[in-house]
């Protein structure tokens, strides 16, 4: 997928580009990797921490975000592939998420109405876990975004 350069930490505007993940990232059960993202999350939450006054602002700051990533009121944004426009959603009742596709008329069906938009279900990353017995890697679910979204 990536190089081996292993010290990128996605601190320049060119992190989203695949070329500078490395390798290591891809087994992501890997110690190298495991410890690469305790340590992301740790720098998050002591920025998160370093915000708040006291446990009670972090409970709420916790608690706002949640709602604001679980609200099924926000914006679908769609790529386009051929005659199909696709999507990866999640919300509380998709932790994992769904893959899914709309037509290009659907979609702009559902300007004004979101729930107008007919979606087709592709991958259901929440019932295939399941099946798979995942409980909480996400391997599942990085292997299908990876072959979905390659190019």
């Amino acid at each position: 997928m990536g190089n081996d350069t292993g010290n990128n930490t996605g601190n320049d505007s060119s992190f989203l580009s695949t070329d500078l993940v490395p390798d290591w990232l891809d087994d992501i059960d890997g110690s190298q990797a495991l410890t690469w993202a305790r340590t992301q999350s740790e720098a998050t939450v002591a920025g998160v921490d370093s915000l708040a006054d006291d446990t009670r602002d972090r409970t709420n700051l916790e608690q706002r975000i949640l709602a604001a990533l679980n609200t099924d009121a926000r914006i679908a944004y769609p790529v386009r592939r051929g005659e199909y426009l696709y999507n990866f959603w999640r919300d509380a009742e998709h932790p994992r998420g769904l893959w899914r596709r709309t037509s290009l008329q659907s979609y702009l069906a559902g300007q004004e109405d979101p729930q107008a938009t007919e979606w087709e279900v592709l991958i259901d990353l929440d019932a295939l876990a399941k099946a798979e017995g995942e409980t909480g890697s996400g391997r599942v679910r990085c292997a299908v975004i990876r072959s979905m979204t390659a190019r």
